[in-house]
């Protein structure tokens, strides 16, 4: 068998509700930080019961060119922020490449787009005054497509979409792709906004917590015996990845090393997956 290249990563970004950068996201985690909040709105809304969230912090959207960000939703802007950080740690400057591959996806397209969108269709009766970049917003490569013409990316592009574990399959996607020998380099991540619609997705299937909506510092609680359910966010995450060797030979600094990945599904339930499929996981993640 043929021994699995190295990969390294070089250089992270993010956009997050603990804060615009990796050092001040992971000082939160330290600090134990919570930024979920109570929307009372929310509760004006029939049938929904999850009224948590944690928006991102306020960023700076003017390193990205004004004529680019009019096919912009939120989204796709904290992913571009996060991937300008990310280039900038691993002293990139330029990524035009065929060897340079671009992955970056979203759980679907802009659902505060998608709300404006349908909410001004039921209005007017018909699309009558949509703006026409709203397509640009709510494809599901929106998030790809937005950055790679954000930083005039001429490369090869993909755009996974799997829910929540977007991002990590876009990461283990580019580790396998690298290993393949057909890219140096990956610039691999996610993004997602958060909306009353994204809380009523997972609230519909029972994924949401409902339970803390009077004491959001107390949700989420994953490893507790009184979870209840995910609280919605949003943000994005980004890393650069490279071969050792195509690191090592332009003299970069390797932050850490990806030495795998897995996924795995076993069909057994949409929302709720079977314990002995995240073993499986797990283990395919830690033989690879």
């Amino acid at each position: 068998m043929k021994a699995p290249v190295k990969v390294v990563i070089t250089g992270m970004g993010c956009v997050s509700s603990l804060g615009n950068s990796v050092s001040a996201m992971y000082d939160g985690f330290l600090q134990h930080t919570t930024a979920v909040r109570f929307y009372p709105e929310w509760t004006e809304l029939k049938g929904l019961h999850a009224h948590l969230g944690a928006p991102a912090e306020a960023y700076n959207n003017k390193d990205i060119p004004r004529s680019v960000r009019r096919t912009m939703s939120p989204m796709s802007e904290m992913a571009a922020i996060a991937t300008l950080q990310a280039l900038a740690q691993a002293d990139i400057q330029d990524i035009n490449s065929s060897r340079t591959l671009l992955i970056l996806g979203s759980t679907s397209g802009s659902p505060q787009t998608m709300q404006t969108y349908f909410n001004l269709m039921q209005e007017r009766g018909g699309p009558e005054g949509q703006v026409s970049t709203s397509f640009f917003k709510i494809m599901n490569h929106s998030v790809a497509a937005n950055v790679g013409a954000s930083l005039n990316f001429q490369g090869p592009y993909m755009s996974p979409s799997c829910a929540c574990a977007t991002s990590a399959q876009a990461m283990i996607i580019g580790w396998e792709l690298l290993q393949t020998g057909l890219y140096d380099r990956v610039i691999a991540g996610g993004a997602d906004e958060m909306s009353a619609l994204s809380s009523a997705t997972f609230d519909v299937v029972y994924a949401a917590s409902r339970g803390f909506n009077d004491r959001p510092y107390l949700s989420p609680r994953p490893f507790d015996k009184e979870r209840d359910g995910l609280v919605v966010s949003e943000g994005a995450g980004v890393l650069i990845m490279e071969t050792a060797e195509f690191a090592k030979a332009r003299k970069a600094k390797p932050l850490a090393e990806m030495a795998g990945g897995s996924y795995y599904t076993d069909c057994s339930h949409m929302s709720q997956s079977h314990q002995s499929a995240m073993v499986t996981a797990m283990q395919s993640a830690l033989v690879r």
